[in-house]
């Protein structure tokens, strides 16, 4: 029995003696507890992962890592790696080098932030425009719509009506300094001053709501000499915080009809000729493309007419016009949905004499 026991004892002495004991990491030699096997490693080369080094094992066990180690990173630059200050279009980006194993790392730094000026607007009274604003850092540009801005009409004169012709205010913006003249739909009293057509809606003090399609109103003024300008109906905006309406989301091509900018069809028109006969419908500027808020002040100005809250009074541009030495006839005619209650028509002289 004792024969028999003892080839197995020497072979399993034997396998001991030549089994690897594991793991050897950071260094050439291995655990020996147990061990005869010693780990080599090629301490020529180098390999890396993005965090540490180590030189690659040269017996069987491949997986072994000699001399295992942090990289040691410096500042580093050649012609295929240069470092790139980041800017506000460009990520930028930072190379360092291994002084051990040459491994080098590449680290992307974000964009800078724009910073932007206060900006530069070409919007002028009684129009809307562009804002540009500038980038203190790189210079880059974006562009920015300007909000409508409304003239700030001051009464400087007066003409007396007359000769077929209505009493009209000449006036100043106080902004601008540009000159022009304001008829009125009623008088102080509460009289019309235009001739009005249809039945009108209960609107705020010295304004009129025309309350179907084709209803209008007409003025008739008499000028001294032919004049060039941009006209505007001047009024307030109904239903303003009524969220079933919500007049104030639409524009000048909304309506409940036929009105729409596919149509080509506003929901009001506005004519000029020399009388009711030769009226030609003034032809719409850019600035239709705004919404009734962008022209009228958002506060409410009127209060409880008719169980509503109205805008404050504000000018809406028609468009540019011709008027003529004599006698002119202004018309304002209702074609669909959300017209406003109309307090005046104005006309923005091009040049500065009254």
């Amino acid at each position: 029995m004792k024969k028999k026991l003892l080839p197995m004892f020497a072979l399993f002495t034997a396998l001991a003696l030549t089994a690897c004991g594991g793991g050897n990491g950071g260094g050439s030699k291995p655990k020996t507890s147990g061990n005869t096997h010693t780990h080599t490693f090629d301490t020529t080369k180098w390999e890396s992962d993005a965090t540490n080094h180590w030189h690659p094992a040269t017996c069987e066990h491949t997986t072994q890592k000699g001399d295992k180690a942090a990289h040691t990173l410096e500042a580093y630059n050649d012609a295929e790696h240069v470092d790139r200050a980041s800017t506000c279009s460009e990520a930028g980006v930072k190379y360092e080098k291994c002084s051990i194993c040459g491994y080098i790392k590449e680290t992307t730094i974000d964009k800078l932030d724009h910073d932007w000026d206060a900006g530069v607007s070409t919007a002028n009274c009684g129009e809307a425009g562009k804002t540009t604003y500038t980038c203190k850092k790189c210079g880059e540009t974006k562009e920015e719509t300007a909000g409508y801005i409304q003239h700030a009409w001051e009464k400087v004169g007066s003409v007396e009506a007359g000769d077929g012709g209505l009493a009209y205010d000449l006036v100043k913006c106080s902004k601008c300094q540009k000159e022009g003249l304001m008829v009125m739909v009623k008088n102080e009293d509460g009289t019309d001053n235009m001739t009005v057509t249809g039945s009108p809606k209960t609107s705020p003090e010295r304004t009129v709501k025309l309350g179907a399609t084709n209803d209008s109103m007409t003025a008739v003024i008499k000028l001294a000499e032919a004049k060039t300008g941009k006209l505007y109906f001047r009024g307030t905006m109904d239903y303003w915080y009524t969220s079933s309406n919500e007049n104030q989301k639409k524009g000048i091509y909304d309506g409940k009809g036929t009105a729409s900018k596919a149509n080509g069809v506003a929901n009001f028109k506005m004519e000029v000729g020399a009388d009711a006969a030769s009226l030609t419908e003034v032809a719409l500027t850019a600035s239709t493309d705004l919404l009734y808020s962008d022209f009228f002040p958002q506060e409410v100005g009127f209060s409880g007419v008719d169980g509503t809250d109205w805008s404050q009074i504000g000018d809406v541009e028609v468009g540019n016009v011709s008027l003529a030495a004599g006698l002119n006839t202004i018309r304002f005619t209702r074609i669909d949905s959300y017209n406003c209650a109309i307090y005046a028509f104005v006309v923005a002289f091009d040049n500065t004499a009254a």
